[in-house]
Parts: C-alpha cells; sequence; structure tokens
C-alpha cells in the first residue's frame, strides 16, 4: 500500500483538522494544505475540490478563491447541490446577491429530482430576497415555491410568518403556524423544535 499516493489519507487529516475548533494554530491552512496534496494526486474528483472551497469559505474566510474551487467541483460534477449553496453563500459574504440567486437557479436546474434539496434552495433564494435585499414579495414567492415543493418543510413556513408578522398579515401568520403544528414535527429530531 503506498500511502505516499493515496488522496484519501490527505482528506482524512484535513477533515481531522476542520471537525474540531482551536485544535491546533493553523489547522485550517493545514487542512487546506492536505486537501491540495489530495488534488496534485487526483485532480477530476469533484469533492476534493468541494471540500477546500468549504474550508477556504467558511473556516478562513476566503471567498474569492473559495469560488474558484466550487466552480471547478461544479465543473466536474453539476448535480451536486452544496456546490451551489455553498457558492451562494460566499457571494452573499461578498455582497454579490444576483450572483447568489443566479447560482441557486442554476442548482435548481440541475438537481437529480430531490424534492427536499429543491425546498431547500427555494427557501434559501426566498433568504436573500428577504434578509438581503428586503424584497418581500420576492421572498413569499420563493417560500411558496419551497412549500409547493416539500410540504413539511418547515423553515420556509417560519421564515414566510415572519413575513407575514412584519406586514400585519396575522390571519396568514396563524393559518401557517396551524399548519407546522400539524405537521409532524418528531420526523425532525426533538418534538417541536424547529
Amino acid at each position: 500500500l503506498d500511502t505516499t499516493n493515496n488522496p484519501e489519507l490527505y482528506i482524512k487529516r484535513a477533515r481531522c483538522y476542520t471537525v474540531r475548533p482551536n485544535l491546533i494554530d493553523n489547522q485550517y491552512n493545514l487542512a487546506v494544505n492536505d486537501y491540495n496534496s489530495a488534488i496534485s494526486i487526483r485532480n477530476d474528483y469533484y469533492y476534493y475540490y468541494y471540500l477546500r472551497a468549504f474550508t477556504k469559505s467558511k473556516y478562513l474566510l476566503k471567498y474569492e478563491s473559495a469560488i474558484k474551487d466550487f466552480k471547478t467541483s461544479i465543473e466536474l460534477d453539476s448535480t451536486y447541490y452544496y456546490n451551489y449553496r455553498d457558492i451562494a453563500y460566499a457571494y452573499r459574504k461578498l455582497g454579490k446577491t444576483e450572483l447568489a440567486l443566479t447560482t441557486i437557479d442554476k442548482a435548481i436546474d440541475n438537481l437529480d429530482n430531490s424534492y427536499k434539496k429543491e425546498a431547500f434552495l427555494h427557501n434559501l433564494k426566498g433568504k436573500i430576497y428577504q434578509f438581503d435585499l428586503s424584497n418581500y414579495e420576492d421572498a413569499l414567492l420563493s417560500y411558496q415555491l419551497s412549500i409547493m415543493t416539500d410540504s413539511t418543510y418547515i423553515r420556509s413556513y417560519i421564515n414566510r410568518i415572519g413575513i407575514y408578522e412584519r406586514s400585519g398579515d396575522i390571519d396568514k401568520a396563524i393559518s401557517d403556524l396551524n399548519t407546522l403544528i400539524s405537521i409532524d414535527t418528531n420526523m425532525y429530531g426533538v418534538p417541536g423544535s424547529f
């Protein structure tokens, strides 16, 4: 077994660096170095680029560099929706909300028929409209699309309720709250947890 040319060993070590905060000084840069090593051995695997991009974005706040890696990962596998979710996050952090929205639309177009993922992405789009752009009309539309895709997607109801409360449309807020009460929250873990 040649351990020096096994990219998975580098990936495992890199993931160990990112699992626990404050493990060692410079741990996230060490993780990126290990992802670099794995990619130098196998540069055709989308997931290695995704992991490196995620580390750059979440822990090192290197959004531009992360976006490049997310894009490479998408070129290698356009169906891995976490790339789109996280590149949209990076665009949001850079204040590029229109690019974030476009990225989410691409993700929805490239989904592998997963209604749960589609509901998540419509909800994410709604959050961008609501919280980044204060565009409540488009936010409501996105939440509605999410709920139409998966009527048990709790986050979209909660976000929509917030808009209804803010606008004084209490009857609609109560209607959504009644729907939430009727949804079996046990399937999401602790009863009543959102």
